[in-house]
């Protein structure tokens, strides 16, 4: 522990310094408030004796201005003077003092106080500590929340919500949503949809849609059969994700015309078929297990099919609504969904208000999605392919180097700023954003600084990993990283082409995947999957990208 004296008569510190050295404290002496001031900003001090009474500035305003200096952390100040208790004390604290101990000192009494000091001081320390822990989480949890947001985005921006075919609803327990529902349209006309279920809720659960939503509309865009995409969905979900997750779904097809309906229908509360001039309703039942719980090779991808005119409408629903409790704890029967279907001139609405008459008084336990479809014509998608004049674009590129004291500025932000005129680009922000984060923390952090991402092997080494990279920063010399951006046209389709290299550390691209639970190495595997090319130069000191706008 280091403990500056401040006193004007040299003896009186001398005297202080003599005992204090004999406890084993390192001792600083400063015979002014100025000069105590300076060495505040200089080092690290963890105590304060100050003396009141000295010339040109006295005890009290050096206090003040030490304390104005060291804000964010707690140094403890104790008065040291010949001033009585009663006069002194109320000053004292008034300018930002902690303690006060007159003269002549007694020595066991300044030991409990500085100890008593140095407790508070430590537990200070660790409360800071744990509060930039928990602040560093925070972000790094607002990015990735904002990135899977984007991905949300974008997936329902391609879906057909016609109200005069699709009607829809979900409410999420939480900010995202462990259920799904996916509408688009097939090439040859009629409609695809996806009503799903991932297990849980909350962000965990919703983290499984995106490949999901992926593999639908790639092969929707194929036009692929609803039970192949059921297939492949099921391999993604057995490969990609835990065991103890799997989607119960419902993968419905319309046909152009409107008179066919197809489903498979895996894991899934009961869907109904209802015609609304007989007032006759079918019964759907789950006729597989969920996404996820077969492996490949069992997978059946049989369906149901059924004629249907425009008559009928299709209600699917999640167990959010079918398992639904009310103040007994007893689960809603299924007859009173099909009553509220049978008598209520808008389905959708009458379903919902059974549930919330049903569930009055009790708290909502999971995700709720319910999906209506009229079965009628839905003709072929007209629409063309995207174009270089539907982005508004020309193709552009441009060039920078960062070097020096720049790479101090993090200027990724700069970077979007300057591009983010493209509408293209605008419209996926997000992600290029989080792209040219994890390619420029690479290159600084690994390439440049030379520091091991291993190091961040637990939550409490975040703090020194990042102490390290903030010294590491303040040395940097004749070091760059060089940026290249381009966004081209090719096949009718906008690539946004994005290379970062730097004259630092070579890099072992076979390393550079960390393991499941690790806390870091995981900007490339998240790089990878977003890009559709990805490649390394120059032993690794180059590593390029591309990705589609």
């Amino acid at each position: 522990m280091l403990v500056l004296i401040v006193d004007d008569i040299e003896k009186n510190r001398l005297l202080l310094a003599r005992y204090l050295k004999t406890k084993a404290y390192d001792v600083l002496l400063a015979s002014s408030g100025a000069e105590a001031i300076e060495l505040v900003k200089e080092q690290e001090i963890d105590l304060i004796l100050m003396d009141i009474k000295m010339p040109d500035m006295d005890g009290y305003e050096a206090a003040r201005q030490i304390k104005s200096i060291s804000s964010v952390n707690y140094l403890p100040v104790i008065f040291v003077s010949a001033l009585s208790e009663d006069d002194a004390l109320e000053e004292a604290l008034a300018a930002g003092g902690d303690d006060y101990i007159t003269k002549p000192v007694s020595f066991s009494i300044l030991i409990s106080k500085i100890s008593a000091h140095q407790r508070i001081r430590e537990l200070h320390k660790e409360v800071n500590r744990q509060n930039e822990e928990l602040n560093e989480h925070n972000r790094r949890l607002q990015r990735e929340h904002t990135l899977v947001s984007h991905f949300f985005d974008q997936a329902r921006k391609k879906c057909f919500f016609d109200e005069g075919v699709i009607k829809s609803v979900s409410l999420p327990m939480e900010t995202f949503n462990g259920d799904t529902v996916l509408v688009g349209r097939r090439p040859n006309g009629g409609i695809t949809m996806l009503v799903g279920d991932f297990t849980g809720h909350g962000l965990a659960a919703a983290v499984g849609t995106l490949p999901v939503s992926q593999i639908f509309f790639k092969m929707l865009e194929d036009n692929a059969y609803i039970g192949d995409i059921a297939k492949e969905i099921n391999r993604q979900i057995s490969f990609l994700l835990p065991v103890e997750m799997f989607l119960a779904a419902s993968l419905i097809e319309l046909s152009a015309k409107g008179d066919r309906l197809m489903i498979w229908h895996g894991g899934m509360p009961d869907a109904y078929l209802y015609n609304q001039r007989t007032k006759d309703i079918i019964t759907i039942k789950s006729q597989h297990l969920p996404l996820g719980v077969r492996g490949y090779k069992d997978f059946s991808d049989e369906v149901q099919l059924f004629y249907v005119n425009e008559d009928n409408k299709l209600i699917v629903m999640t167990d959010g609504l079918s398992e639904a409790i009310n103040t007994e704890n007893r689960m809603i029967d299924s007859d009173e969904y099909k009553k509220s279907i049978i008598g209520s001139a808008d389905i959708t609405e009458g379903v919902l208000n059974k549930y919330k008459e049903y569930s009055e008084g009790v708290a909502r336990h999971d995700d709720i999605s319910l999906l209506e479809l009229s079965c009628v014509e839905v003709k072929r998608n007209e629409v063309s392919k995207s174009t270089e004049a539907d982005h508004g674009t020309i193709p552009w590129s441009t060039h920078m180097i960062i070097e020096d004291d720049m790479l101090k500025k993090e200027p990724v932000q700069n970077i979007i700023n300057m591009i983010a005129g493209d509408l293209a680009i605008k419209n996926m922000k997000g992600v290029v954003h989080t792209l040219l984060m994890e390619m420029y923390n690479n290159a600084l952090d690994h390439g440049i600084l030379g520091l091991d991402g291993s190091e961040k092997h637990c939550a409490e080494s975040f703090d020194q990993y990042y102490r390290e990279r903030e010294k590491l920063l303040q040395q940097v010399k004749s070091v760059f990283i060089k940026v290249s951006i381009s966004h081209v046209i090719e096949d009718d389709a906008s690539v946004l082409k994005i290379e970062m290299s730097h004259n630092g550390n070579t890099f072992d691209v076979s390393e550079s995947n960390a393991c499941e639970g690790d806390l870091y190495g995981r900007g490339m595997a998240l790089i990878e999957a977003i890009c559709k090319d990805v490649s390394y130069s120059d032993d690794g000191r180059c590593l390029s990208i591309s990705v589609a706008l």
